[in-house]
């Protein structure tokens, strides 16, 4: 049988955004040369000539098995997770040679985030007929709720904590809830919405998404989807409140207040979150970079999508003016910069590849027509390219 290979990185261990990051692309490769493969009449397959991605190394054509491959070597990755993520959320390590998942922080930000958006994004794709998928998102959006959403004492601002792993002398492992969250982590925002939008709480394939904007009607009052779209809108709130910094931009990672805070936090902090800082004379640290980042106006954009209220827009509008005034470079391209609180900013000598994919794209799609890539039609994977929504011919392991 085959076995997960080792990363030369991280002792060896694959993250979980790692493991579950490919499946919407190659189960639409997979998808797309199958059907390739059936509009060629059976007799003509060894007379016409095909192209090389439809032949084998000896230059037969391709049988659908072996195109399902693509798709059969996700599935088993989603399998193994599956087996591992019943009852409790997944931490970010997992050991490639058995698929267990190791004791390590537990987070929807760095090398978690794409994990949990592909699982409800796996179920939309596929015309929603694959249910133990929407199965999972639900029992991590519960467990997530359960154990790592929190509020801030005097606002109310809605957050998702971490929880890091500690061991005592006796060798008994514990969990601290720290409420720090990344940057990345407010993809949730726009993905609960959606989810909320386009399920309703059910998996009824055949149900109507909501309206637009969403009718009292359509969440009913204490359901799962209620409480979804509830979530959604306040933790994009909190997420946009990070934008206001000296420049506009938000922070890699923030940390935000609580009532268990210790005293040095009450007394330095300022507001209801706050970028740990660093030594006197010492560079700024790592959580005050904005490296172009696109979870929050991705987010923006799908509640636009689905709401049509226009603040959404003017929100946009603001990240998009800070961005033009402060990232961008005169002899051409945009950079990164490194501390958001800094101005006259200091540049990183570097653009992300994920601010052409995303930042721009989700900018730009938050001003087009409703018409343009519409969520019924399409889903995005995790870099903003639009992959169309369809139904597989044959059964799955998650149906």
């Amino acid at each position: 049988t085959r076995v997960g290979s080792s990363s030369d990185q991280e002792h060896g261990l694959v993250s979980t955004a790692e493991i579950g990051t490919l499946q919407l692309e190659f189960r639409y490769l997979s998808y797309v040369l199958v059907q390739q493969l059936h509009q060629i009449p059976p007799d003509q397959l060894h007379t016409m000539s095909l192209p090389s991605y439809l032949r084998d190394e000896d230059g037969n054509p391709r049988t659908v098995e072996e195109l399902r491959s693509y798709w059969n070597a996700v599935e088993n990755a989603m399998k193994v997770a599956r087996e591992g993520t019943r009852t409790r959320l997944p931490s970010v390590f997992m050991n490639p040679a058995d698929g267990e998942f190791i004791v390590s922080p537990v987070r929807l930000g760095s090398r978690g985030d794409s994990y949990f958006e592909y699982l409800l994004k796996q179920y939309l794709q596929t015309s929603r007929k694959e249910r133990d998928l929407l199965r999972m998102w639900d029992d991590a959006i519960d467990q997530i709720h359960e154990n790592l959403l929190l509020r801030t004492p005097k606002r109310d601002l809605l957050f998702v904590a971490e929880l890091d792993p500690e061991q005592d002398q006796q060798g008994q492992i514990s969990w601290r809830r720290e409420p720090k969250q990344d940057h990345l982590t407010c993809f949730l925002a726009g993905t609960l919405m959606l989810s909320a939008a386009h399920t309703r709480g059910t998996n009824d394939p055949n149900v109507q998404s909501a309206s637009i904007p969403p009718k009292p009607s359509d969440f009913e009052a204490g359901s799962r989807a209620a409480r979804d779209w509830r979530t959604g809108e306040d933790l994009l709130k909190s997420c946009y409140d990070t934008q206001k910094t000296s420049t506009g931009l938000s922070p890699e990672i923030v940390h935000f207040r609580t009532s268990t805070e210790p005293d040095w936090v009450r007394q330095k902090a300022r507001g209801e979150w706050y970028i740990k800082g660093a030594p006197p004379n010492e560079p700024p640290p790592l959580d005050a970079r904005y490296i172009l980042r696109p979870e929050i106006v991705e987010s923006i954009f799908v509640a636009y999508r689905l709401t049509a209220d226009p603040k959404y827009r003017r929100w946009g509008w603001k990240i998009f003016e800070a961005i033009e005034q402060h990232c961008k470079v005169p002899t051409g391209g945009y950079a990164g910069i490194v501390n958001v609180e800094d101005v006259p900013v200091q540049w990183e000598d570097k653009m992300e590849t994920f601010f052409l994919s995303e930042t721009l794209k989700y900018l730009y799609l938050l001003f087009s027509d409703d018409s343009v890539l519409p969520l019924e039609d399409i889903v995005f994977n995790t870099e903003a390219h639009p992959l169309p929504k369809f139904t597989p011919e044959w059964e799955t392991a998650f149906m």
